[in-house]
């Protein structure tokens, strides 16, 4: 099973031990299912849940990826395969050598409101026609130049976001590369 995001949105509810919660029913009704244990990416980076949470919760570091993405499992069984990155980032990056390419899925109500903005800001502001690539299906979300998955922004084959962002941030990107 993966753990795709855990994120308490209220400040006041941080720090309360309802992240270690969510994480252990997570991992009940993996055992429930018979499956092998319970995976997950965290990031050195903000947007999303840092390694610690997982740490002390048993899970073990399987695997590093750029540019601060940790892969991390807790296996039902000693003998229960190692989840692995797709590895590969430079050379899926350069499918997208040229302009501005904006690959997502639905998996996540922000990167929904990021692609309500983003490729009408790149038209309007900056006359940038985007490509956008939509992911259907989890094979291809792991498949993607971005251990993350589900969001990047690739500027000629440079990824410059790695997760969801503003339409405010999106120019801000956008302004410095093209300067």
């Amino acid at each position: 099973m993966v753990i795709h995001c855990l994120f308490i949105v209220k400040k006041a509810y941080q720090g309360k031990g309802y992240g270690s919660l969510m994480v252990e029913a997570c991992e009940k009704d993996a055992l429930r299912r018979k499956m092998d244990g319970v995976a997950v990416v965290t990031s050195k980076s903000t947007w999303m849940a840092k390694k610690e949470i997982f740490l002390k919760s048993g899970y073990e570091l399987t695997e590093e990826a750029p540019p601060h993405y940790q892969l991390l499992v807790k296996r039902f069984r000693d003998d229960a395969p190692l989840p692995t990155f797709s590895g590969n980032w430079k050379a899926k990056l350069d499918q997208y050598a040229k302009g501005l390419t904006i690959i997502h899925s639905a998996q996540c109500p922000y990167v929904v409101k990021a692609m309500n903005e983003i490729p009408s800001v790149a038209k309007e502001e900056f006359g940038i026609e985007p490509t956008i690539v939509e992911l259907p299906s989890c094979q291809l979300a792991q498949d993607s130049p971005n251990p993350y998955g589900i969001f990047s922004i690739i500027w000629n084959g440079e990824l410059v976001a790695d997760h969801p962002i503003s339409k405010t941030r999106f120019k801000n990107i956008m302004n410095k590369v093209l300067d």
